[in-house]
Order: structure tokens, then sequence, then C-alpha cells
């Protein structure tokens, strides 16, 4: 890490001016210095600081960056920490003085910033007193922080202490705690406000998956492992979010550019964890699947893009390739073939029904109870409705309509991919079988609209929405079957554990349960046989809570 790299943080100062508070953004600035100065942390800049605020700094902030600098096996730095010089104190001629603590985050984020390389947005702009150990504590005029926070177009984001605990609002005067909940309530119609307790969740807060990831990268700690231990401290806790789950982080950030096209911000992930993985001598496991399972769900305007592909160098795939165990040599090539955005096929169909499952409801008594909580509306849309109804949000069109039959077809493949992957599904890229599965989705979908050839013309004419309407009902289509393939799973589950008796007992208080929700037909049938044939049952309840969900869309 360059010597040079510097940490910079909006601050909120309170300035008194012919005899009236005025809060003013400033800004902290965290410079690293030789690891020979004489002192580790030094003061410079025209913004004063009070010696009780910089022993407080040295005493109580600096430990806390050391300890986050240790636990990502960093060494420890120097610092030179500045407050910028404000425009109108200067034409006032009115000096500015630190004398409180409310400075203490933004020279927290300003010093971690430094250490470890990942720059703080500018949107944020925060205050609040670091206690020992990293809890965060309330500090007096926060409405006229907030106040110059909203008149500030570049801040979008106000984060202060958590006002609600106890021990933000114990240390202020009631009038004080009354000014300051007024000022949220009026602040929250301009700004978001965000409320933090310790120095952990103002870290979470301020940063995002692609800044850490590419921190990693550059400092190293991207397959650090962190014992749970260190996790009881403020600093333990930052630490473990910056290590925990960097490789799910990287597939998340990673994704939303391939699927806005954004060309150089996904080819600077790739090259970096190419890079990475390279001087490591290390080939991560999967990452041609990982990668071609992304491609082949892209739109075809996004894949058709010029000068989208190749997404890494060959050069550079073909270095990290040679670092490759003999079982990573056919991933190898498949990723040679997903950064050129080509179609890798692969044995099997692509699609495959997630192994393990709930554990069977073998209690006699409760079982019920059981099997409802888990194909309730709600437990249906944690499960499944959710899923697919992000994946049809992130996937991207760039026109309502087609050109050709072949567009047509490519966009079914590859929102079906893009669909299925979300849903945990996908374990191959084959474009293919993909292909077969996303039309014959397309077919059930339509099987009440027209059929295939009505869904080609739409898409031509657009006439109800074209792609958008298509791929709203192939959601919605693979909603109602993924609904029915858990609820009957779920009835089986809990049959296969019970006798002939208890069977019938159970479909009898299933039926009792849920008759006013079941179409009269269904109520007409006996237990017995619908201990035979749930599966008759299993689809008109999922039926009904088709209907009760069309219902409520026309309210």
């Amino acid at each position: 890490m360059s010597e040079s790299l510097i940490g910079r943080t909006k601050v909120v100062i309170v300035s008194h001016c012919g005899g009236r508070a005025q809060a003013v953004i400033s800004s902290v600035i965290a410079s690293l210095r030789a690891d020979g100065a004489a002192e580790r942390l030094h003061f410079t800049g025209p913004v004063a600081v009070e010696a009780r605020i910089c022993l407080h700094i040295r005493d109580t902030i600096l430990p806390i960056v050391d300890s986050v600098m240790e636990g990502l096996g960093r060494p420890l730095r120097n610092y030179d920490l500045s407050l910028t010089n404000l425009g109108f104190a200067s034409v006032a001629e009115v000096p500015l003085l630190v004398r409180g603590y409310s400075a203490d985050l933004p020279v927290f984020l300003s010093l971690f910033s430094a250490s470890t390389g990942i720059p703080i947005s500018e949107e944020f702009l925060c205050t609040g007193h670091i206690a020992a150990g990293g809890d965060i504590r309330a500090v007096a005029g926060i409405p006229g922080k907030l106040d110059a926070a909203t008149c500030d177009s570049s801040v979008t984001c106000f984060i202060c202490p958590d006002l609600e605990a106890d021990r933000s609002l114990g240390v202020l005067a009631p009038h004080e705690k009354e000014r300051i909940v007024d000022a949220v309530i009026r602040g929250k119609r301009k700004i978001r406000i965000q409320t933090v307790r310790d120095i952990a969740e103002l870290v979470e807060a301020v940063l995002d998956n692609e800044t850490v990831v590419l921190a990693a990268f550059r400092e190293g700690f991207y397959e650090t492992r962190v014992p749970p231990e260190s996790t009881s401290s403020g600093a333990g806790r930052i630490v473990q979010f910056l290590v925990r789950d960097n490789e799910k982080r990287f597939w998340t950030a990673l994704e939303p550019h391939l699927m806005k096209g954004q060309a150089d911000l996904a080819k600077r992930l790739l090259l970096a964890l190419v890079l990475y993985c390279t001087q490591a001598r290390s080939y991560p496991q999967n990452l041609g699947l990982n990668l071609l399972q992304r491609v082949a769900a892209l739109p075809p305007h996004i894949r058709r893009r010029k000068g989208f592909f190749p997404l890494i160098p060959v050069k550079r795939c073909i270095e990290l390739g040679q670092f490759a165990r003999e079982s990573d040599w056919a991933d190898v090539e498949t990723l040679l073939e997903a950064v050129r955005g080509g179609r890798c096929r692969a044995p099997g169909r692509g699609i495959h029904s997630p192994s393990g499952g709930s554990s069977p409801v073998n209690r006699p008594q409760g079982a019920l109870d059981e099997v409802l909580s888990q194909i309730s509306a709600r437990a249906m849309n944690d499960s499944v409705g959710r899923v697919a109804d992000t994946a049809r949000l992130s996937f991207l069109l760039q026109d309502v309509t087609v050109d050709s039959d072949q567009e047509f077809h490519d966009t079914i493949r590859s929102f079906f991919l893009h669909l299925a992957r979300h849903s945990g599904r996908v374990t191959q890229a084959d474009p293919e079988a993909a292909a077969d599965d996303a039309y014959a989705l397309l077919t059930r979908a339509f099987s009440r609209h027209g059929g295939p050839q009505a869904a080609l013309s739409e898409a031509r004419e657009g006439v109800h929405g074209g792609m958008r309407y298509i791929l709203d009902l192939m959601t919605d289509q693979y909603k109602r079957e993924e609904t029915e393939k858990r609820v009957t799973r779920v009835l089986k589950e809990c049959l296969d554990q019970k006798n002939w008796e208890e069977k019938v007992a159970f479909m009898k208080a299933f039926l009792d349960r849920l008759g006013p929700d079941l179409f009269p037909e269904i109520k007409a049938r006996n237990p017995e046989q619908c201990a035979h044939h749930y599966e008759v049952l299993v689809r008109a309840y999922v039926d009904s809570m088709e209907q009760v969900k069309n219902l409520l869309r026309c309210l």
C-alpha cells in the first residue's frame, strides 16, 4: 500500500460566529506517514484540536484502528491527521477549534480508510462520540448538524448515535432530547437517517460489497479466516465483517455490473480477482462455472454489445490456469469460454432439485400446525415468491419487443437461466438444455393465452407489454409450479411417516382447517380419498392461494 494513501471523511463542525452557533461541513483527512516517525499520530492543518480531544483520539480511537489492522494481519501505521479549513471561517476571521467529541466518527473512519485503503463515500455525514470498546454515544448539536447535512446536496445519509438507546439520550437534557427527535422527524423528509450503536454498525453502514472486495484483494485479506472469539469487541466484529463471505460478496457485487452492461466495472472486479489468485498461486473452485452461469443469463442485447467480451484478458486466464489442480482443468476450459461470452456445453440438463430439505414431520401432535406453517402464504413468499420476483426485477431488457425469432428465444433462455440460478436450481450452464426447459415453461405459462405462437406475436408487437408481459407470465408460472412442488413435498414427508389411520385423521383435520379456503368440489371429498390422492388437494390449495392473490391485486 502506498505511503501517500489518504483517508477522507466529511465532518460537521459547530462554529460560534457573532454569538450564534452555526454547523458547517468540513473534512477530516488522515494520511499515512513513514513508519519511523517520532509519534504515531500527528495533528496538522488550520483547524485546532483541543488537547483533551487529541488525547482521546490517541488513547481511545487509535487503539481501535490498531486492533482492526492486527485482526487483518496488517502492520500498524503512523498518521497525519488534519481538518480542512472552511472558506467562511477564513473570510470571517473566525478561528476553528474542535472542543467536543462529535468528530469521533469521522476521525475513526478517516484513520480506518487510510489504513485499509477502503474509501469512504462523500454521501455520508456522521457525528457521535466513541467510548472505550467502540460504543457510540450521543453528542450535542445534532439538530444543527442535521440541518447542515440536508443543505449539502452531496450528502444523502446522516449517521448518528442510536437515539432510542438509553445510553445515548440519557446524557442529554430533556429539552435537547425533544429537539433531536423533532429534528430527526423533519430531516427524514429530505435525507436518509441511520442510527448506529457501535463502530461495527458504523463500518457496515458506510461500506458496500465492491469496495470491501477490492480492498480485500489489494490488502490480502480476501481469504483471511478469523477465530470466533474475535467478535467479542467492536474491532473484532469489524474484522469479521471484512473477511466474512468475501466470495459471495464478490459475485453479489459483480452481477449488477454484468446485468446493466457496465463492462468496465465488471472487468475491473474480475481482473482484480484473477490477479489476486494468480499471486496467491491458487485457482478458485468453480470460477469458470460461476462466471458462465451469469454470462449465459445475460439479456441478448448485453451479450451483443461491442467490446463487452472478453471479460478478462485470455492471457491472464491462462496464467491463472497454471495453478489449477487436475480436478479444476475442466473448469479452466469453462472459464475461457465464459470470458469470451461463448456457449459451453456441459453434461446434464442444467436444472435439478436441491438436495436435502426440511426434516420429516413425524410428531403425532402438532403435525398439522407444522405443515401449515411450512405451506403458509408467508412461507411460500419467503421461499419461492420473493426469490423469483427479485430475479425478474434484476433482469433488464433493452426493448420490450424483439426483431427476430432468434432474439426472442435467446431472451427466454437467458431469463430462464437467470431465474433458475437465483432459485438455486442451476448446476450446469448448458444453453441447449436450458432452451428446452425455458420453452417448456413458456408453453405452460401461455397455455391459457394462445400458446407459444401468441407469445412470439406479443414479443414482436408488444400489445400487452411485449417481453415484459411474457417474462412476468413466466415468473408467475414458475412461482405456481415451485409452490406446488413445495406443498407436495411437505405433505408427502408428513404422510409417509404415518399409517393409514393416521393419514386419514390428518387429512380430515386438514380439510376441516382449510375448508373455507378450498373449492366446493374439494371440500366434498372425504378424507380417505384425499389420503390416497393428496396431489389433487395440493393443486386445489395452490389454486386457491393464487385466486386470493389475484383478488387482492384488483382491490
